[in-house]
């Protein structure tokens, strides 16, 4: 009972007059005027239920992937009581760049109202760990939301070492050339300074043995 006199009620969000959620609740109006005549009462029924709130999953979970690879991330949202339409969500995904974080990837992968994003290869750059957050709301209520964030790795693939001119039988008094050109960073594109450096070393097969290689000095 609020006891109000005036002609319009309010009861805020939240209101410890309504504590309990999923039930209803009776608001009695009466209207007595200035003579003291009373007015039959009114009953208004007003049930409290409880918002359903989206709990997001990833699906996958967790994605470890090289620049070269493409990657589909999958926000799934569920509830646990209310049932809402999948149609009836909007989803909107949005990058953080702070801190260690990886560099700004080209917006508009970002501009889709969907579950699900897709991101084809070579749009990373490798090294570094990349934090998404997708928001899942309600159409027509951007008052009621959740959020939750994803962490995608993106990892250097290894190098790889070309030896050209390796496989050759030379004689001792016949000078041998051998160039590690080839070798490539498969996290550089091809055409352009892969940035190496180069470290020669030689052994020699012995039987089950390994030694280094000897010049004719000894």
């Amino acid at each position: 009972a609020d006891g109000s006199l005036r002609e319009r009620l309010f009861l805020a969000g939240g209101t410890s007059m309504m504590p309990e959620l999923d039930k209803e609740y009776d608001i009695v109006v009466k209207v007595t005027d200035f003579l003291g005549t009373t007015s039959e009462s009114r009953i208004i029924k007003v049930t409290k239920s409880s918002y359903p709130v989206a709990q997001i999953v990833f699906r996958p979970s967790t994605l470890s992937i090289p620049r070269t690879a493409q990657a589909i991330l999958q926000g799934e949202a569920t509830f646990s009581s209310c049932p809402v339409e999948q149609d009836e969500l909007t989803f909107k995904w949005r990058q953080k760049t702070s801190g260690s974080l990886g560099p700004a990837i080209d917006a508009a992968l970002l501009d889709i109202d969907q579950s699900e994003i897709f991101f084809p290869a070579k749009t990373f750059v490798p090294g570094f760990n990349y934090e998404f957050t997708v928001r899942v709301g309600q159409k027509g209520d951007d008052s009621k939301f959740s959020e939750a964030d994803f962490l995608l790795e993106v990892y250097n693939l290894p190098l790889v070492a070309r030896i050209k001119g390796g496989d050759q039988l030379v004689p001792d008094s016949t000078e041998l050339f051998i160039d590690g050109s080839l070798s490539k960073d498969p996290d550089v594109e091809d055409g352009v300074d892969q940035g190496l450096s180069f470290s020669w070393s030689c052994q020699v097969s012995l039987g089950a043995r390994t030694d280094d290689c000897r010049d004719i000095s000894g």
